[in-house]
């Protein structure tokens, strides 16, 4: 399968700065001016124009953790020359929290869009930057919370160059810091013109899901290794119980029998409901029975800066595309776990397909890294506070699905997400 672009979208909330929650990423603003993170961004949509692997365009939505706290020497001029309209700073800082969250995320906005990234305020159409407010996020004192989404770019296009920049911006307006619970998340959708994936595309992605589940988690961090809110596919509540127990009995069944359940999976609208029924795993196809229609990688950790959100979108892209271009007939028989040097081969692989503007992501970062330390879980404490939030987002739609879904020209008429 084949990305081509990526559009980043940073959402406030979940498992960013305000401890280990969810995926969305969000930022803080001092109230003097200055800014500090507080849940976690992503980058969103990715598309690319050219068919690979059967895909005629592809279009693949990222969240990134990136709290920041942005100096006030550096952001007060810019807030004390926004006037829109009849509003200035000196009067806005006295209508209280919520007009001076509006003021900051516009400051920034401002900033982007001086710096040739258009942005702004709002996530309609997803065709600039956004800074958004996140209701959710856990927001810390004399900090306010916000949200950054990209617009969808097309890997045909100097994606990498636009993401660099817009971290630059930040860099220059203030200190970037990431807290517990930061992670970023990428989301992949087949098109944006309502194409759908294929079974036999989603049968290989699950294949390679379950071959290098061990591998994958071998790649993050610590904290996103034993995580709540991105647990492996195949932990126990994660999944049915019989592709479960066929998982858990490989090393005596080979991958045969657990592959050929995958194969008998004829909708894709039934993945959700009868395999993977929780979202909080590390490969998320919930969004399979809506018209979002993504896979989302859920396992990066929050980052601050270009390097480590291009390293992700990389990751998750070329193991995409080299699950589904990847003859999976040939490991039915083994009875061991995807070794990480296969995972590397494969995300290589995929990546290569994807053309120049992929393939050498990768090699200019001294490869997939291997994280060999024991696994942080959250402690009992955490898993209560997280446990509440995710009663608290229960049945609750995302601002991407619902944003998405309002677009009548791209996968939102078509398609929607997180």
């Amino acid at each position: 399968m084949a990305m081509e672009g990526p559009a980043v979208r940073a959402d406030g909330r979940g498992e960013g700065i305000a401890r280990a929650d969810s995926a969305r990423t969000g930022a803080a603003a001092h109230k003097d001016g200055g800014t500090r993170g507080v849940g976690e961004p992503w980058l969103p949509f990715w598309h690319r124009e050219r068919p690979i692997v059967g895909l005629h365009e592809s279009t693949m939505s990222c969240r990134r953790g990136m709290p920041i706290n942005l100096r006030a020497s550096r952001l007060r001029p810019t807030l004390e020359a926004w006037n829109p309209e009849h509003d200035t700073w000196p009067r806005l800082e006295h209508h209280g929290i919520w007009v001076n969250r509006n003021v900051l995320r516009r400051a920034i906005a401002r900033e982007l869009t001086g710096a040739s990234v258009e942005a702004g305020v709002s996530t309609q159409g997803y065709d600039m930057w956004s800074v958004m407010d996140e209701p959710t996020l856990d927001e810390r004192p004399d900090f306010w919370r916000l949200e950054l989404v990209s617009r969808c770019m097309t890997t045909n296009t100097d994606w990498q160059g636009e993401i660099t920049k817009v971290f630059q911006t930040l860099q220059r307006i203030g200190e970037t810091q990431l807290t517990t619970g930061c992670s970023m998340h990428v989301h992949v959708p087949p098109s944006r013109e309502g194409n759908s994936y294929k079974p036999e595309q989603l049968h290989s992605i699950m294949k390679a899901v379950a071959y290098f589940d061990r591998a994958v988690t071998a790649a993050v961090p610590p904290d996103r290794k034993d995580n709540e809110w991105a647990a492996s596919n195949f932990q126990k509540g994660s999944c049915a119980p019989r592709y479960a127990e066929l998982y858990s009995n490989m090393s005596s069944l080979t991958w045969g029998p657990l592959f050929q359940e995958f194969d008998r999976i004829r909708l894709p609208a039934l993945i959700p409901i009868n395999v993977f029924k929780n979202k909080y795993v590390s490969w998320n196809f919930k969004h399979l029975g809506s018209e979002c229609g993504t896979v989302e990688f859920r396992r990066p950790p929050g980052v601050k800066d270009a390097r480590s959100a291009l390293y992700w979108v990389a990751f998750t892209l070329g193991f995409l595309e080299g699950a589904m271009g990847h003859d999976w007939s040939n490991m039915k028989e083994e009875k061991t776990h995807g070794a990480f040097l296969d995972l590397r081969i494969i995300i290589r692989g995929g990546l290569k397909r994807l053309g120049p503007s992929c393939a050498g992501i990768i090699d200019n970062m001294d490869d997939i890294r291997e994280e060999k330390s024991q696994p942080t879980p959250a402690t009992r404490q955490e898993k209560e506070v997280i446990a509440a939030k995710k009663r608290e987002k229960l049945d609750k739609e995302s601002n991407f699905a619902v944003k998405v879904n309002s677009r009548p020209s791209t996968p939102a008429s078509a398609s929607a997400s997180s």
